[in-house]
């Protein structure tokens, strides 16, 4: 391959050439000024458009390109943007079978079919009895039920790097609907005991199939994303869970009406319209350009899905270059992959923050507001009305979580995190205080602050937790940390969910509203874990982030750290 260059202008003292690359043959001649206009209205460009056979840049370039702002960075990376939202499929998955199965205990006819003729003594009825699913069965299918999401989680990090991002979403897509079988043929056994443990087995087998898909998402997402839309583009996971939610709470307020089985049988079943599509996708989706490189060494392949996933706008040898760069770095660190890397010197407080910031949904109560229904029926609310609540409150934290594409982007993780958690803590402060004398107004109060928890979170700590575990985990052990966080995820809520019953339902300790000092202290705990241990990470590199982790940056102070050692590759016109 040849090529012929422009000589700059006579004032260049030190006669540097300049070339125009619009392909991956050198073109003609262009002059100096063209050039500079050309490399002016590219300035936008992220770390991944960069050509690395030039000059060096200056560091301030870095920081401007990796804060681009939002709408120029969604135009530049359009074709990626496309992908995610297809990716995002498999979460709305995940938040339609969470609210499928969570809101399910709040339908009349199922809590005639799986539950147990309660006395359940009410002010105005002393003789007020009614179907109650017992709390030993609440407490197992929320509790033994997540057990599965943990063993696919394990078993996906290891399956990532083994078989790749594409297999793996194919493998726990078919597992889900394997799993959505089960829990439609649950009423056929004649004993309800025997119909509550095919309940169970359903969980299972697709919170195993859901773990898998979760930890591929994650991953897959982390590693293509540039930084000036990690924040946006990762703010989709608690969108699209809400929206799955809100889809899954529509079907099951329509069915709730009926006395009829067929009535949540068909809620059950509806879960096939949304596992079907991530399989589908699978076949389409460009397998991730880390896992070519770093697993099967593989440069030509992650080249052809570089092209596939940023389209014609962007360079994609350039941004090979630059994850084999990285991926060389942190190789000098590592040169074996497995789970005990994850807890050596060099990434266990790495490990620790994307295992915390997996759990921040146990911290700030979403195992609570997930079955709300539920819950507002236990303080006194109608059926019909507690299911419409779950409605808004899902459209209104929709809303808000559609709001933190700009404070995730605009707003720095610690200083996001910290300030919801602690605003939360103070909200379910007030639900507690209020649950000491019980009043009528109670439930719809608990319900208005529930849905301002919803608002809050989904502002702040909910999607940034989501930024904080992909930009902290290493590119080499991305898809183990991943693995480690939605386990660290899933044990939170296991134990809340096996806990939390005990505390409001009414054959338990019948809290009610002061169930909500629980929910204070443990979102004040995690904001006091959030201060001292997680550092700022936003609008960083890959490459500033290791070395912020390599120099044991604190934590307290990490928002004005700078890198003195990263200096960004140049910036070109280059497509490939």
């Amino acid at each position: 391959m040849t090529g012929r260059f422009s000589r700059l202008p006579s004032n260049d003292a030190e006669g540097r050439y300049y070339q125009n690359r619009q392909s991956l043959d050198l073109t003609e001649p262009v002059s100096y000024d063209d050039f500079r206009r050309q490399s002016d209205s590219d300035s936008i460009k992220s770390l991944i458009q960069r050509d690395d056979a030039a000059f060096d840049e200056p560091i301030e370039k870095e920081k401007e390109n990796n804060s681009a702002p939002l709408r120029e960075s969604l135009k530049q990376y359009s074709t990626l943007v496309w992908w995610m939202l297809a990716m995002s499929t498999a979460i709305l998955y995940g938040g339609y079978d969470s609210a499928v199965l969570g809101t399910l205990n709040a339908v009349p006819a199922y809590q005639r079919d799986f539950g147990e003729w309660t006395h359940s003594p009410e002010k105005d009825d002393p003789n007020h009895w009614e179907d109650v699913i017992p709390v030993f069965w609440l407490s197992i299918w929320d509790g033994i039920g997540p057990l599965g999401g943990i063993a696919g989680s394990a078993l996906g990090g290891w399956l990532l790097d083994r078989w790749g991002r594409r297999f793996c979403l194919m493998m726990g897509s078919i597992i889900g609907i394997g799993a959505i079988l089960i829990l439609f043929l649950a009423n056929t056994p004649e004993s309800k005991d025997g119909k509550r443990v095919m309940i169970l087995m359903g969980k299972v087998i697709q919170g195993f199939g859901l773990g898998i898909i979760k930890i591929e998402t994650f991953t897959y997402m982390s590693e293509v994303v540039p930084v000036s839309l990690k924040g946006a583009v990762m703010s989709l996971v608690p969108i699209m869970t809400l929206l799955g939610q809100l889809i899954g709470a529509v079907i099951i307020f329509v069915v709730s009406s009926s006395d009829k089985s067929s009535a949540y049988m068909i809620a059950l079943g509806s879960q096939w319209a949304v596992a079907i599509p991530p399989l589908i996708l699978a076949w389409f989706l460009p397998e991730s350009p880390a896992f070519l490189l770093k697993q099967k060494m593989d440069s030509q392949g992650a080249l052809k899905s570089f092209e596939r996933l940023l389209g014609p706008k962007n360079n994609p040898r350039a941004a090979l270059n630059k994850l084999q760069k990285t991926l060389d770095e942190e190789a000098k660190n590592s040169v074996r992959l497995s789970y005990l890397d994850c807890f050596n010197a060099a990434n266990r407080r790495r490990t620790f923050i994307v295992m915390f910031a997996g759990s921040i949904e146990f911290f700030f109560g979403l195992t609570l507001l997930s079955s709300v229904s539920y819950f507002l029926q236990q303080l006194g609310m109608d059926a019909s009305k507690s299911i419409l609540f779950l409605i808004a409150g899902i459209v209104v934290g929709l809303i808000a979580n559609m709001g933190s594409t700009w404070t995730v982007t605009h707003i720095g993780r610690r200083k996001l995190t910290v300030t919801t958690l602690l605003i939360t803590a103070g909200l379910w402060a007030v639900m507690g205080f209020a649950g000491i004398k019980q009043l009528e107004f109670t439930p719809w109060l608990a319900g208005g602050l529930c849905t301002a928890v919803v608002v809050v979170c989904g502002l702040g700590c909910w999607p940034a937790s989501y930024a904080i575990m992909g930009e902290t985990s290493s590119i080499r052990l991305r898809s183990r940390s991943q693995a480690l966080g939605s386990l660290s995820g899933s044990l939170t809520t296991i134990l809340m969910n096996t806990v939390l019953p005990y505390f409001y339902n009414p054959d338990a300790l019948n809290l009610g509203a002061k169930t909500g000092f629980l929910l204070t202290a443990l979102a004040g705990i995690g904001a006091l874990l959030t201060y001292f241990f997680v550092p700022e990470l936003k609008g960083r590199s890959a490459l500033e982030i290791d070395h912020l982790f390599a120099k044991k940056v604190r934590s307290i102070g990490s928002t004005k750290w700078r890198d003195a050692e990263v200096e960004e590759l140049p910036l070109t016109t280059a497509q490939v």
